[in-house]
């Protein structure tokens, strides 16, 4: 008696067990999400976590869907590697603009038909070739003393200033008479633009004891020319 109880016991416990399993549809991880890429062709791939998985056909408005595990869209392709990896491979961006797709994919854990239902995308994106705006010098350096430099800017167009600095993503694009790091509490640094095309930087004292640095760049969508200014420690 004391068997029979212990075999429906087991019996119960492992159709418990086994109905936790049936259904359970873990979300897709695609790491990294997005895929960034200069205009210049280029290679680069992500990791696919936990799933069989395949390309779906949503694309097919935009690039040609070859296989479950290939598409080849006008300027990029991605192909399915080793089962977890993604090979995306770009052309030369010519266009003069950025460009970004969403690659949609499906996903199963190896549950029942509704983890056939999860999917999973990524970016892809691509910055143009700017070749209307030249700089004077693309990078400062500046000892622990501190000090003041300026690079001048040549372009036709208006310049869109992107300032990073640790958490701070400072942007500024109309009026360029203006100091730029008075937005910014406690800088160790001051900007001031003027009239567009010339860019004073002053730099404090460096007592921290570590080096420190920050970017400006001159262009949205953070394909612009960039320039980059370090300060040395004591």
């Amino acid at each position: 008696m004391k068997r029979l109880f212990l075999f429906f016991s087991l019996l119960l416990a492992s159709c418990f067990w086994e109905s936790n399993l049936i259904g359970d549809c873990y979300p897709m991880d695609v790491s990294p999400y997005e895929l960034s890429f200069d205009s210049q062709e280029g290679v680069d791939s992500t990791f696919v976590f936990g799933y069989q998985w395949w390309f779906t056909d949503l694309q097919k408005e935009k690039c040609k869907f070859t296989e479950p595990e290939k598409i080849e869209c006008s300027w990029f392709s991605a192909e399915k590697m080793h089962d977890s990896f993604i090979i995306v491979s770009v052309k030369q961006n010519n266009t003069g603009k950025k460009r970004s797709e969403q690659v949609r994919i499906h996903g199963d854990s190896g549950g029942n038909g509704e983890c056939s239902k999860n999917r999973g995308s990524f970016y892809v994106t691509q910055c143009p070739e700017l070749i209307d705006i030249e700089l004077s010098k693309e990078e400062l350096l500046f000892g622990s003393e501190g000090g003041i430099d300026n690079v001048t800017v040549t372009t036709d167009r208006q310049l869109y200033i992107d300032l990073q600095y640790e958490n701070i993503h400072y942007r500024y694009q109309d009026d360029f008479d203006v100091y730029i790091s008075s937005h910014i509490k406690d800088p160790w640094f001051s900007v001031n633009v003027i009239d567009g095309k010339n860019i004073f930087f002053s730099v404090s004292k460096n007592e921290t004891g570590k080096e420190r640095n920050f970017s400006l760049l001159l262009d949205n969508h953070n394909c612009g020319t960039k320039i980059d200014v370090y300060q040395s420690a004591e």
